[in-house]
């Protein structure tokens, strides 16, 4: 008993001791608490570094005697090699003051995060209008989230800024424009000032009646108008007009059969060597998979099958005499599918259908796509579907198959014919219901023809529709446009957004346009920044807020990108607010680098009282 009672007044001298220390005004100088400070400024570094780079920071162990303590411990050992200042604020700092812990990191990275989005939010305070863009994912522990970010004008730029996650208990329209409203609170924003809201186009998002765009109006931002993302809707009609014919699914199932052949370890293998032998010096290409969510997939697997189209020849000739029968018999089988005319101008066909559409989906991606934009995009879309040369096509197809030595149009078809009754006998029956094959080029030319036709119709069913007047203003509001301005083609807008402009303004302006180069005035970004807000103020509230709309969604699908990357399966036990912290200054990176960590420290100070030796004397 003595010696346990011994034990016990020595840990109170102890504590006491280190407290006596810490009130003594002797022991916290300046020096003590900046070698605090720089010592923290270090710990900070580390974790927006392993934060940006999308690594963990801690390890399974991090004892004294681990050989991996985890990145965090890792690195900062590693700058102690080469600044011994370092490593000797570490070993003279009180136990209670390394600042290492993992629940110091956890407080450390939210103190980060609070510092980035308040720069967001002094962003969004000056902006005169902004946007909401949210979307859901669901992480690598089955949990759903809510992602969103704000869209708006800085500076002349346009700026699209996470603002984080939230973790969804329910999908239904109520749940999810609850919390979005949550996400929005700590900015403290004027619902008024929302002039737009970006989601994707399923029902519950985007229902007129009880979606979430719908919601968010009844909650006050009524001026928010919903915007079906741009790059879903091409994705759409492109992926319903591919899937729509027999032809086209029945190609894109041989390029996946293809893909899932080639895809084994010995055949795989292969395929590269037979690579290298044609192609020395040229580093070999992957077969890309098709995704259907995802039509850029299917545009990067189309192109690198016709650039690899003549290895995918040999790799499946070599396997086509392998030992194992079904090897050879699955080789042989998609040799025969591939070896044919038909399915090589099918392929011209798409490769050249992906040329046109992939300028419209990769611009439909990014954040400064603009009304003004996407139709200037669609319409040279549709100009080049419309003059779309199938004859090119076809002379091309016919190059390639000489070139491989195709001389098949189609695969023959095994299938036992069924007996024609004998009420048709005498009839002028050509083919049986539903039949769509193709014999020959001319053929074949007729359903391809039918297949822009459908895209062509799709397109106008998915952009034709003009949302609020938006389109027919944004194009009245481009110098090129015949009705420049022109105050009927704006009404509906204005009215939306209560805009009165006087006609005294718009006569000014037009002037004032005539004068300037319409060379250079191609999209509204270029025009808004030749507005002097002070002259032409309604103009300038006109054009800030049709850039503001938001034409596309991606900003949030990139942020699920981050979210996959940082919480992977051997991280899926990282609680939620974890996870937003550390992605979003991974997606913020600019704004991470710039963050200034007297900020920091003092928001971490405040976290919990007794970091006063933070404070500075």
């Amino acid at each position: 008993m003595a010696a346990v009672e011994t034990q016990k007044v020595w840990a109170i001298h102890q504590i006491i001791g280190t407290v006596d220390k810490q009130l003594d005004p002797n022991f916290r100088n300046e020096k003590f608490i900046d070698d605090n400070r720089k010592h923290l400024m270090t710990v900070l570094d580390i974790i927006t570094f392993c934060a940006k780079q999308d690594i963990p920071l801690r390890g399974d162990d991090e004892s004294d005697q681990s050989l991996n303590k985890g990145n965090f411990l890792e690195i900062l050992e590693l700058l102690g090699k080469y600044d011994s200042n370092v490593t000797k604020r570490i070993e003279s700092l009180p136990g209670n003051a390394k600042m290492l812990s993992p629940d110091i990191q956890n407080d450390l990275l939210t103190s980060l995060a609070s510092v980035l989005l308040d720069y967001v939010k002094s962003e969004v305070e000056i902006a005169s209008c902004y946007a909401i863009l949210a979307d859901e994912v669901k992480d690598a522990s089955k949990k759903e989230l809510l992602g969103a970010s704000l869209r708006y004008i800085h500076k002349g730029n346009v700026r699209e800024r996470a603002i984080g996650f939230i973790e969804l208990k329910d999908m239904d329209t109520g749940t999810i424009s609850e919390k979005l409203i949550e996400l929005l609170k700590p900015f403290e924003l004027d619902p008024l000032k929302c002039v737009g809201q970006g989601y994707d186009g399923a029902s519950v998002m985007s229902g007129i009646h009880g979606g979430v765009q719908a919601r968010m109006k009844g909650a006050g931002y009524r001026n928010a108008t919903y915007v079906h993302c741009a790059s879903h809707r091409l994705n759409l009609v492109l992926a319903a007009t591919a899937e729509r014919h027999p032809l086209m699914k029945s190609f894109f199932d041989i390029l996946d059969l293809t893909y899932s052949f080639m895809n084994g370890t010995k055949r795989h293998a292969v395929f590269i060597d037979v690579q290298d032998e044609r192609y020395p010096n040229v580093q070999a290409l992957e077969l890309a998979r098709s995704c259907s969510t995802r039509w850029s997939s299917r545009s990067l697997e189309v192109e690198r099958f016709l650039r690899r189209f003549d290895c995918i020849l040999d790799t499946l000739s070599i396997f086509g005499n392998d030992n194992d029968a079904d090897t050879s018999l699955a080789a042989k089988s998609l040799l025969g599918s591939l070896q044919t005319k038909k399915f090589m101008t099918i392929l011209v066909y798409f490769g050249r259908l992906y040329d046109y559409s992939d300028f419209c989906t990769k611009a439909f991606q990014k954040s400064t796509a603009t009304v003004s934009s996407c139709l200037i995009l669609l319409a040279d879309l549709r100009e080049r579907l419309v003059n779309f040369d199938f004859d090119k096509v076809v002379e091309y197809a016919k190059d390639l198959s000489g070139k491989y030595e195709i001389e098949n149009f189609d695969v023959r078809d095994t299938i036992k014919q069924r007996r024609l009754p004998e009420r048709f006998r005498e009839g002028y029956l050509n083919s049986s219901v539903g039949h769509t094959n193709a014999s020959n080029f001319e053929e074949l030319e007729i359903l391809l023809r039918q297949n822009v036709r459908e895209i062509l119709a799709e397109l106008d069913a998915r952009f034709g529709t003009d949302q609020s007047g938006i389109m027919k203003a944004a194009d009245c509001c481009l110098p090129r446009s015949q009705n420049f301005l022109n105050k009927q083609e704006l009404n509906t807008l204005s009215e939306l957004y209560a805009i009165d402009i006087k006609d005294c303004e718009i006569e000014v302006f037009r002037s004032f346009i005539a004068r300037k180069d319409e060379s250079q005035l191609n999209t509204l970004i270029d025009v808004l920044d030749v507005i002097d807000k002070d002259i032409f103020p309604d103009v300038f509230n006109l054009y800030q807020i049709l850039v503001t709309i938001p034409q596309t969604s991606c900003k949030v699908e990139r942020m699920f990108s981050s979210v996959k990357r940082i919480k992977t399966r051997l991280r899926s036990q990282m609680t939620t607010e974890r996870l937003n912290h550390l992605a979003l200054l991974s997606i913020e990176k600019d704004i991470a680098e710039t963050l200034c960590y007297n900020d920091v420290i003092e928001h971490f100070k405040q976290m919990k009282h007794r970091r006063f030796l933070l404070n500075v004397k």
